[in-house]
């Protein structure tokens, strides 16, 4: 039990300190979503709106980690108290802001010169993991009479299961079938990404563009082939073909994995600050709560986020609902399982 509590608390204090940091990674002139100019979140308005944010988030992690140590099944509450107050102090900070924001230049300069679009390591890197899932579905076929009445389908935070339901394929394939439609998802975002629009034409900007696209391309490939062998190993734990995989070493590799990404994504954001011009040349007006990008008029179905590091989709692009539908369906669907 202490060890689910420990889970639980590190869980929370991760996933606060990624929502404080988020609008420190953003790109100069992008705060909490919107166009500033370059030197507002360092003044003393900006400090403040900034403090008193992260400070909301402190606090709401603060009775998390206690509400988790008092009763560890209330610690998905207090996971929900940390998103919730996040909103609404993203909300907040959002209003505080506004009245200093400033419009950006519509206008974008393109390079005559095309930039490799291939992904790292080529497809066999990418179209590997995906096998995974298709041998799974063949081992449970194989196996099917071995497998017990009742298959967990849901894990707590400690790596236990916590949830089982009647064997049925849906319920036995739930696993296999996550991570292919995951895998596939993440695939489709990589060749969106190595596809998308640049914001700098040429020289060092450009090439710190180029450098940080391709470090979030093998952020995927990381992530394609993590989830993949999660979801592996907890399927052939129900097969019994995998002895005991100790919990707390599956929490250790991914909290190392999230650890490490962090690290990586704030070292990218600085050297970005550095070489790369301020402002993505998208409209404040297609940002809602400076998160979800949604713009029908925009091609591209991925842009640089503007609350933390990386990409989001456009919401106004149909594709960006399909990759969107192949990540949450399987999960959904689990849920109603019983």
């Amino acid at each position: 039990m202490i060890q689910t509590k420990l889970a639980m608390a590190f869980t929370a204090l991760l996933v606060s300190l990624g929502l404080i940091l988020a609008p420190l990674l953003a790109r100069r002139g992008h705060f909490f979503g919107w166009s500033v100019a370059p030197e507002f979140p360092g003044s003393p308005a900006g400090r403040r709106v900034f403090r008193l944010y992260a400070l909301a988030l402190a606090a709401a992690t603060a009775v998390t980690i206690v509400i988790g140590l008092i009763e560890v099944k209330m610690g998905a509450v207090g996971l929900f108290l940390i998103l919730a107050t996040h909103l609404a102090a993203l909300r907040w900070a959002r209003r505080q802001i506004e009245p200093h924001r400033i419009q950006p230049d519509g206008r974008r300069e393109a390079s005559l010169v095309a930039r490799p679009t291939t992904l790292p390591g080529g497809w066999i890197a990418w179209l590997l993991p995906l096998a995974i899932p298709p041998v799974l579905l063949l081992l449970n076929a194989q196996y099917w009479e071995s497998l017990p009445s009742r298959i967990p389908i849901h894990y707590g935070i400690d790596g236990q299961a916590d949830r089982w339901v009647a064997k049925t394929w849906w319920s036995v394939n739930a696993l296999p079938l996550l991570g292919f439609s995951t895998g596939l998802a993440l695939l489709l975002m990589a060749r969106q990404l190595a596809q998308s629009r640049r914001v700098s034409p040429r020289g060092t900007a450009a090439e710190s563009e180029s450098g940080r696209q391709r470090f979030m391309l093998l952020m995927l490939l990381s992530t394609l082939y993590l989830l993949n062998t999660l979801f592996a190993t907890l399927t052939l734990r129900n097969l019994n073909l995998l002895g005991g995989v100790p919990p707390m070493l599956i929490i250790a590799a991914l909290t190392v994995f999230w650890v490490i990404t962090m690290a990586l994504c704030w070292r990218h954001a600085e050297k970005r600050r550095e070489l790369e011009p301020p402002l993505d040349g998208t409209p404040d007006e297609c940002w809602h709560l400076g998160m979800f990008y949604a713009n029908p008029q925009d091609p591209s179905i991925l842009v640089e986020q503007r609350l933390g590091f990386g990409y989001t989709l456009n919401f106004g692009r149909p594709a960006a609902w399909a990759i969107l539908f192949l990540i949450l369906a399987p999960a959904i669907g689990m849920s109603f399982l019983k």
